[in-house]
């Protein structure tokens, strides 16, 4: 029996810190999700893209982490108050917090490796229209400034 309420306040602390990450894992996964939804819908992905997708994964573990914290904060509470043993698994958590360093790593390599991809397109279409024309305005990547076109 707990006689200290501290303790009761304490774990009641530990509940609104799990609630306070489960809700920015769902904000982050919704503006992921979004992200990608409008880069679809603006042309620049076709298909369900890794954003969507990455950024579902996350809702879906601050869901989870939402109901854990909420069993937790029972588990202890119940056995603070019968002055039971304090269930101390932490697998849930741990289960969390790999789930989410992997998609973490997951979107690092696309956010890295999906720049790269349109650069060596970009070359590689560069390389092909040379092949055709010498003028590099007829492929579309003069950079210079169109200020002096003459009008008919």
């Amino acid at each position: 029996m707990v006689t200290d309420p501290r303790t009761l306040q304490a774990n009641e602390r530990t509940l609104l810190a799990w609630l306070r990450t489960g809700a920015s894992l769902i904000t982050l996964g919704f503006a992921i999700a979004k992200l990608g939804q409008w880069l679809r819908e603006s042309g620049h992905n076709k298909g369900t893209s890794v954003a969507e997708v990455i950024g579902g994964a996350f809702v879906f573990l601050g869901a989870i982490s939402e109901f854990l914290a909420l069993k937790r904060y029972h588990g202890i509470r119940r056995a603070l108050l019968s002055g039971g043993d304090v269930p101390i698994g932490g697998g849930g958590i741990s289960a969390i917090v790999v789930t989410v360093a992997i998609i973490g790593l997951v979107l690092a390599v696309y956010v890295f490796i999906h720049p790269l991809e349109t650069l060596w397109s970009q070359r590689r279409a560069y390389r092909q229209c040379r092949s055709v024309s010498t003028i590099a305005s007829d492929c579309g990547f003069d950079r210079r400034p169109a200020a002096h076109v003459a009008e008919t």
